[in-house]
């Protein structure tokens, strides 16, 4: 039968030990107590760490060789044994042996026994036990002398069991110590070689950036020297519609219509009299009719004078019974010199109704150009990635092909206008952005060959709109950049190896143009700075550069 083996710290108080009992995943605990700790030695403790097992289903076992403990075990009817491979016995005399199957298999192998060692439970000596108000109870009637020390049991053949080697144990317990303590060092050689992280602080000149930088998604690629990068487009289309009454007038009535006589006076003609064509409009009362047919003036008539006449008939321009007039004369469009004589205007009829007007559907297209599209350009900024940096106000809505339903003219009362829209950002790549930064600053250095850019204002670039399209847009950026000396990072790094903090410290210090340096060498124990390939030096602002 599985038994667990709880070994006690020389520290361990007894709250501590039934902690590990009640912890304990097996029925048997064997307890093993080291030399010296007294922890065990009273009977209060005895009798507490009974009633704790007992409440908790388990079967303490002390393994132990000390009479004076074994008599004290004796008296409160606990199990004791001389080692951990000997049967568990009742230390009163009364030998409850138990089942061949349920002796305490433990190995004495020094790796299995440091995994089953617990974690030490640190206590202060001002630390107070709670105990329940029965065992307080139970203490306070316990008057019971200590028994007297049991006889020792005695092995068949009347041969006495044999005494277990702590000695022995406790140089194993050292040896294992050993081999973690080395396990540990080859660790720490391997894995905690010492790195030098440094960074230089140089002293930088400040720079106002500002330029005009052109976008354009159409590009095949940058040129930062010229400030011309490619964009990045985002596009989402959407089928946006709109409802709306209908506002405009039809008459659906009947045209009026009659006869025309047309004149000119023979004086009048130079050569061949004019000819009327078709569809020539004819006016009276601001009400125009058109001549349905080409009239040719060549019939003469001397009544009155000489003449040019012709005859043709006319129609209303419009439905309604407003054409319907009595017979007048008519002004003759694009011929001066005629005159025309209408006869009666009869057969108009008015039906007014409601129709869809182009002003309808271009308030419906005004309508949905004003709707908040937050959503919509959210949505287009969400799927850019991380190395782009979106201009944000280049957001534009272009509307395509439309359609009105009814179409604009037919009779309704109300109609739905649809219209397709494509919203549309521009981004660039952070990569090209700080390129075109890089060029700007270059044209302020004063010697390009021995300086470079330290910092290009990139993470705090502000951008203004010129103009922008869905694919297009030209921006005015500023930001604040700084340049400073080049250094060698190579040489920096074959010069300072081998060599202690202080050293390390005071040789980069006095290079040209540097204004400080931090150095962390790390694991803590370091003092020198390691080999080429151990170290890393890093450039940076000095914090107390600026305009």
């Amino acid at each position: 039968m599985k038994k667990d083996v709880i070994y006690i710290d020389i520290e361990d108080d007894i709250t501590s030990i039934i902690e590990k009992i009640k912890n304990s995943t097996e029925k048997i605990v064997a307890l093993v107590p080291p030399k010296g700790n007294a922890v065990l030695q009273s009977v209060v403790n005895l009798k507490l760490l009974k009633r704790a097992a007992g409440n908790v289903s388990k079967q303490p076992v002390i393994v132990t060789n000390n009479q004076a403990l074994t008599a004290l075990a004796g008296g409160l009817d606990l199990y004791v044994a001389k080692n951990l491979q000997s049967k568990p016995v009742l230390a009163s005399g009364l030998v409850a042996e138990f089942p061949e199957d349920e002796a305490l298999e433990v190995s004495d192998d020094i790796g299995e026994l440091a995994e089953d060692v617990p974690t030490h439970v640190s206590f202060n000596d001002d630390d107070e036990v709670e105990l329940t108000g029965e065992e307080l109870n139970a203490l306070e009637s316990e008057n019971t002398p200590v028994a007297v020390a049991a006889k020792k049991p005695k092995e068949k053949g009347g041969k006495s069991k044999k005494v277990p080697n702590f000695d022995n144990f406790r140089k194993k317990l050292l040896v294992g110590g050993a081999i973690a303590l080395l396990l540990v060092i080859v660790l720490l050689t391997v894995f905690g070689r010492s790195k030098a992280n440094i960074v230089i602080r140089a002293e930088t000149t400040p720079v106002d950036v500002a330029l005009e930088a052109k976008f354009n998604a159409n590009s095949a690629a940058s040129d930062p020297n010229s400030y011309n990068l490619k964009a990045v487009a985002q596009e989402s289309k959407k089928s946006l519609t709109q409802s709306f009454v209908a506002s405009g007038q039809k008459d659906l009535g009947t045209k009026a219509s009659g006869s025309m006589n047309f004149a000119i006076v023979c004086s009048a003609v130079s050569g061949n009299p004019p000819t009327i064509p078709a569809g020539t409009v004819v006016s009276a009362n601001n009400l125009n009719f058109v001549t349905q047919a080409a009239t040719s003036l060549t019939s003469p008539s001397f009544n009155g004078g000489c003449k040019f006449t012709g005859n043709t008939t006319v129609a209303a321009q419009n439905n309604g019974d407003q054409y319907n007039l009595s017979a007048r004369g008519y002004s003759v469009s694009g011929f001066a010199s005629v005159t025309g004589s209408g006869s009666q205007m009869s057969g108009g009829t008015s039906n007014i109704v409601k129709v869809i007007s182009q002003d309808d559907v271009n308030k419906a297209k005004d309508q949905l150009s004003k709707q908040d599209t937050n959503a919509v350009k959210a949505e287009l900024k969400k799927n850019v990635t991380a190395d782009i940096y979106v201009l944000d106000d280049s957001f534009v809505t272009t509307f395509g092909a439309s359609t009105s339903e009814p179409a604009v003219g037919e009779q309704a009362n109300e109609g739905k206008f649809t219209v397709e829209a494509t919203y549309s950002i521009l981004g660039v790549p952070k990569q090209d952005l700080g390129l075109a930064l890089d060029a700007f600053i270059t044209t302020k250095m004063t010697n390009k060959d021995q300086q470079r850019v330290y910092d290009n204002g990139i993470n705090n670039v502000k951008l203004e709109k010129i103009s922008s399209d869905a694919k297009t847009a030209v921006y005015k950026i500023t930001t604040l950049s700084q340049y400073g000396p080049q250094f060698d990072i190579e040489a920096l790094k074959s010069q300072v190896t081998g060599k202690k903090f202080g050293e390390v410290r005071s040789y980069l210090q006095d290079l040209p143009g540097v204004k400080g340096v931090d150095i962390k060498l790390t694991p803590f124990w370091a003092r020198k700075a390691p080999g080429v390939n151990r170290i890393q030096i890093k450039l940076d602002v000095d914090k107390n550069s600026g305009a």
